[in-house]
This record gives structure tokens, C-alpha cells and sequence, in this order.
């Protein structure tokens, strides 16, 4: 995945960083997110929305997973600086950071998962995990390497925690094989999110298509259960221009699938010029506060993407998604967030 790597290399000032402050409680420093929202990963905590994004840049200051936080549904986002001060002392200080994921895992504990460069190499990028008290952290990382990194300079990137529906937890991932094989896996977490439970393995639940729309790379995906089954909805084309959509599998009753790509042949959500929708990826899911199923997604708000001097980073789009009669899934615009 490479949008973080634009992200760092296309520099923008974000807001003023402050301090955390309580859920819920006035904070006259907070200020308003100017930051970039591509790749977000969102989490509803007590009616408050949290979002993690990829390593972004404060006015010449690095910031890891940048934090924002909504209590008026995902309308309005306040600053609420970085949720990952340090890396994992066997990452790259000064590599990128890609795509976090995070979950109230057990026990009021938090745990954020990350992307970044493996410490010693130019770009083997390897997924690693940190933990906190609360979701406004700041995580620590102080774990003894990557949770995940494959062999052979291969990536493990684009993590996303989910729990399935007897309560265990999951770590969604795009995991690469031999050959350019993009997957989209899943594993079991203990019951603390911090190791792979014992006896797990990766489970393929579905991989790219080659010669297909989803060329260059299968990436940035996530798990939710609609209707009683579970559907994988993952990133595909280039980010970089309106070539980028999303597509998804269905996975059945099961979380582990066997999933059945359902969208072989062109993208479930691609650009709509007429939506002014341009080059949608990156889907994270949560649920509102009127119990509806929402999903998030970066897009351009220019035809073009890099190309368009126009487009100063990706933003946000909102949708409420929701199985038709026909069984699939529906994707209904409620706002853009910039």
C-alpha cells in the first residue's frame, strides 16, 4: 500500500496538537482536524467517534496515527494529536506508517495495530501492535517486534481488529505471498488482542484477481456482518487516480468464510463523476448512534487524484450500508468530511 507514503511525501498542515482530553468533557484547547483522512479506521467508544489515521505532518512535526475525535456522529472532528508517539523500537523512527487499526479489545484495554517499516530495511513493511489504557492513548508499543512479518521481504499491512460474533477477536490483514499474490487473510487474537491465539494460522479469505480492475494491488480491507453474514469489503487499482474502488466477498455465516468474491469483473463502489465521488478505497465500518451500519471511505474530491493540483490530499466519505432483497449490499451517500 502506498497512499501513506503519498500522505508523508505530499506534507499538510494539520491542526494544532493538544493534549488528550477526557471523553465527553469540554476542552477549549481541542481544535478543529485539518489533517489528511484518507485510510481511516473508525471506532464508536460511549457515543463518541474515534478515528485513527496514517502518519501525517504538524507544521514540520511528525505525527505517527493521527487521532481525531467526533461526538456529533462523524460531522465535526476536534484534533486530538498523536495516539502513537513512539514506534516499535524494531521499526524505522523515520519510515512510514501505514493504515492503524484499533478496538476496545478487553477489560476497558485498547489496542491499535499499525503498518510500518521493520528497522534495518528500505521498505519491508510488517505489522505491529501497541496498547492503551483508553482510546485517546497514547499507545505504547513496547512488545518484542512485529505481531506479524513475513518472510522473504514480504508484507503483512493494513491491519484491522474485528470480533466475531461469539466474542473473539480476529485480525484482518492484507498478507502477501510468493509472486504478487495480494491476500486478504484473517487470524484469531487471544482474548487480549496481544498475541495470535495458539494453534492459528492465516486463513486466505480472499486474493487478488490478476489481469483484472484490481490491478496494481489488493489492499486496505475490512470484515463486517450484515444480515447474519459476513462480507469482506477490500481496496483495488491505484489510489493515486480514480482507477481505485472497492469490492467485496461474501463470506457466509462464518467470519473465516469461504469467501466468494463478488466483484470480479468491476468494483461494488468505483468513481461516479455525478456523485462527485472520485477513486473510493480504503472502507473501515462502525455503527452510529442510531444503530446503523456505517461505512467509511477515503475518495478525491477531484477527478484526477495526484494529478489534479486541485486535490490536496483524500477525504472522507460517509455511507450507511445495508443488504438489498437480492442480498447484496447497498451503499447510500450521507456526507463528505474535509
Amino acid at each position: 500500500m502506498t497512499k501513506a507514503t503519498c500522505l508523508f511525501l505530499a506534507l499538510a498542515a494539520a491542526g494544532c496538537l493538544t493534549a488528550d482530553a477526557s471523553l465527553g468533557e469540554a476542552d477549549d484547547s481541542i481544535t478543529a482536524f485539518h489533517g489528511r483522512f484518507g485510510s481511516p479506521t473508525i471506532v464508536n467508544s460511549g457515543g463518541a467517534l474515534h478515528a485513527y489515521f496514517p502518519i501525517q505532518d504538524d507544521n514540520g512535526k511528525r505525527v505517527n496515527v493521527a487521532h481525531a475525535r467526533s461526538e456529533d456522529d462523524g460531522v465535526t472532528w476536534l484534533d486530538e494529536g498523536d495516539a502513537l508517539p513512539k514506534l516499535s523500537r524494531e521499526a524505522d523512527p523515520t519510515g512510514a506508517v501505514w493504515a492503524p487499526g484499533a478496538a476496545k479489545i478487553a477489560d476497558g484495554k485498547w489496542m491499535l495495530y499499525y503498518s510500518a517499516v521493520r528497522a534495518g530495511t528500505s521498505q519491508h513493511m510488517c505489522t505491529y501492535r501497541a496498547h492503551s489504557d483508553g482510546p485517546h492513548g497514547p499507545f505504547v508499543d513496547d512488545f518484542d517486534g512485529p505481531i506479524e512479518c513475513p518472510a522473504n521481504g514480504l508484507w503483512a499491512i493494513d491491519p484491522y481488529p474485528i470480533q466475531d460474533a461469539h466474542g473473539g477477536w480476529h485480525l484482518l490483514a492484507r498478507v502477501d505471498h510468493a509472486g504478487g499474490d495480494n491476500t486478504i487473510s484473517l487470524r484469531a487474537l487471544t482474548a487480549n488482542g496481544r498475541q495470535f491465539a495458539d494453534g492459528s494460522a492465516w486463513q486466505v479469505l480472499t486474493h487478488i484477481t490478476k489481469g483484472g480492475w484490481e490491478e496494481p494491488v489488493m489492499e486496505n480491507a475490512s470484515i463486517v456482518r450484515l444480515d447474519g453474514n459476513w462480507y469482506v469489503f477490500y481496496s483495488g487499482g491505484s489510489y493515486r487516480d480514480n482507477s481505485y474502488g472497492i469490492g467485496y466477498a461474501d463470506c457466509g455465516p462464518s467470519i473465516s468464510g469461504a469467501c466468494d468474491k463478488q466483484t470480479v469483473a468491476h468494483p461494488w463502489l468505483g468513481t461516479d463523476p455525478a456523485a462527485k465521488i472520485f477513486g473510493p478505497g480504503t472502507p473501515t465500518f462502525f455503527t452510529d448512534d442510531k444503530g446503523r451500519t456505517i461505512m467509511a471511505a477515503n475518495v478525491w474530491e477531484f477527478s484526477g487524484g495526484e494529478s489534479n493540483p486541485k486535490n490536496h490530499g483524500q477525504i472522507m466519505a460517509m455511507f450507511e450500508v445495508h443488504i438489498a432483497r437480492n442480498h447484496k449490499p447497498v451503499a447510500q451517500f450521507l456526507r463528505f468530511v474535509k
